[in-house]
């Protein structure tokens, strides 16, 4: 592999973060496999349109002389913000890869950094099938839930893309690969409460995965049990039972983030900039102001909170 890039890949893992580079011509097979996977009609028209549309694989749009693309993994914990509800306390899930943002940063300063002084430069690279690159790269593995996993990580990480007009000397490229474990387990399945993972096909049904209906600004069907909410935004359930997650796991607490008042408003879907500077902090440094502006964090907290547990 080139020194550089070598380099970049040590001062990232020295931070606890994990990353691949291929060469920039693997964009055309990424485009042609999902194209083909879509021709069979696996995805359902709907998701496809509101999902898979917005994928761009052209990198001289992103990079100009474009050579490489640089996948990275940074793990991420759980948090669980606290709100009084009802005059009692209770915590919500935020799974992991809802906060990142200054991980990403980081992320992003260490490439950056190690590039520029040898006259090479480096560009997120954001709307491509991140999940696909990334077990196609060697970086992960999917499990049966269509979710990628890394050992040292299990599932619990965000993935971020950069383009580089640094040559890639080496090619990891290898055909999508799942789990060996998945063979004879199928716990993720059994736990799915919309019961979105088949277990005769390798692509799930994700037209209807909670985590698809909840990050959508359309109502919740009426086919979807409320006592199935179990998250601020996103599931847990499949992530939670899979072997593959034992021990890898970490929680933050956060039981005073929100108190009656400011849940109160929050639930009501009052407008972000007339929020109290407090709650607006708190929601930024929870990585949930996109997600409060968009409306759905009001209905997903209001279904969430039904199904909490009492923290005291």
């Amino acid at each position: 592999m080139n020194t550089i890039y070598q380099q970049l890949i040590r001062s990232l893992e020295a931070e606890g973060y994990r990353a691949k580079t291929v060469p920039v011509v693997w964009l055309t097979e990424l485009n042609r496999a999902l194209c083909e996977m879509q021709k069979t009609n696996i995805f359902d028209k709907l998701f496809s349109e509101n999902c898979l549309s917005y994928f761009n694989y052209d990198p001289l749009c992103t990079l100009q002389k474009a050579a490489s693309v640089l996948i990275t993994a940074i793990p991420q914990p759980m948090i669980r913000p606290g709100f009084v509800y009802e005059g009692t306390r209770k915590t919500v899930a935020l799974p992991p890869t809802y906060l990142a943002d200054k991980d990403r940063k980081r992320v992003t300063d260490i490439v950056t950094d190690t590039l520029k002084p040898h006259g090479y430069s480096a560009a997120r690279f954001a709307a491509i099938p991140l999940k696909l690159l990334a077990v196609c790269s060697g970086l992960s593995r999917y499990g049966r839930n269509n979710i990628t996993y890394i050992p040292e990580f299990g599932s619990y990480y965000t993935l971020y893309a950069f383009l580089t007009d640094l040559t890639a000397d080496e090619d990891p490229w290898q055909a999508p690969a799942r789990m060996d474990l998945c063979d004879t387990c199928d716990m993720c399945r059994q736990s799915c409460p919309t019961g979105s993972i088949p277990f005769d096909r390798d692509i799930i049904r994700a037209e209807n995965c909670l985590t698809y209906f909840n990050e959508s600004e359309e109502p919740f069907p009426d086919w979807i049990d409320n006592t199935w909410h179990n998250a601020i935004v996103g599931c847990m359930r499949c992530q939670e039972v899979c072997p593959a997650n034992r021990g890898r796991l970490k929680t933050i607490e956060r039981p005073d983030a929100f108190d009656e008042e400011e849940t109160r408003m929050l639930l009501c879907g009052r407008e972000f900039d007339s929020l109290p500077q407090k709650t607006k902090d708190t929601l930024e440094d929870l990585g949930l102001s996109f997600s409060y502006r968009s409306g759905v964090f009001s209905r997903n907290l209001k279904a969430a909170l039904a199904n909490a547990k009492c923290s005291e």
